[in-house]
């Protein structure tokens, strides 16, 4: 296996360009530019992770059908919130049953992607087909319309939960259970054949860069404090 080649510019979504210049409330809108990723490695050392969960592509079909359903940040983040185990909370309701937590991971959210997107463009690795072709199997879903590196779900995730440890007092169990949630969002995206597990490892550490700046702004952590109080009501330690 070969290293990677670059996102074609004639498969970029403009959509997802304009992210880049979108306005920020909590966080600078170029913080992207003061975080630290090393440049993907070559894809070779990705094949042997790529193979293992494409090996799984139909065992997890429906768990990552789900969680790309329409790109809602509400679908994505479910397994994750799924682990507080809040009773009545489904993954088609939790966004109105737990609104103050949802204000707080959208808001994230939205501040989240022009540095994602920046740091997409600047690195600019194609997907696994664009690397491995027809070697790669059929993918579950569409390749999406913007660079691999770093992983946005993976992002999203990771960031989902080092905003529940910021709201939540420490329970080492939730947290594991949690990550490993976390986790397996990421490897969903894997296994659906649009990312390079080196994808994932990158957005994971981009959340982690990314949540201790936003939790500097006064604001953002007046949202973390409402987030608090209604997870205290539906019987949570926060």
């Amino acid at each position: 296996m070969s290293s990677f080649v670059p996102f074609p510019q004639e498969d970029w979504d403009c959509k997802f360009l304009d992210f880049i210049d979108a306005e920020t409330q909590y966080v600078s809108r170029s913080w992207g530019r003061f975080v630290h990723l090393a440049a993907p490695p070559d894809a070779q050392g990705d094949w042997a992770g790529f193979e293992v969960l494409m090996g799984e592509r139909e065992v997890r079909k429906a768990e990552i059908l789900a969680q790309d359903k329409e790109s809602k940040l509400e679908n994505a983040l479910w397994p994750v919130i799924q682990t507080l185990a809040i009773s009545d909370v489904t993954a088609s309701n939790w966004p109105e049953i737990l609104p103050c937590t949802w204000k707080v991971l959208l808001s994230a959210f939205h501040d989240l992607l022009p540095g994602l997107y920046l740091l997409k463009q600047h690195f600019n690795r194609g997907r696994p087909s664009h690397t491995w072709g027809e070697a790669i199997g059929v993918t579950t879903i569409p390749t999406p319309g913007h660079p691999a590196y770093p992983g946005g779900h993976a992002t999203q995730a990771q960031m989902a939960v080092l905003l529940l440890k910021h709201l939540l007092k420490d329970d080492p169990d939730l947290m594991t259970r949690m990550q490993a949630a976390a986790r397996r969002i990421a490897a969903n995206r894997v296994a659906a054949g649009i990312h390079f597990p080196s994808d994932s490892g990158a957005g994971e550490s981009l959340a982690q860069q990314f949540v201790p700046m936003l939790l500097q702004s006064e604001l953002f952590e007046g949202i973390c404090e409402a987030a608090r109080s209604e997870l205290r009501l539906a019987g949570l330690n926060a």
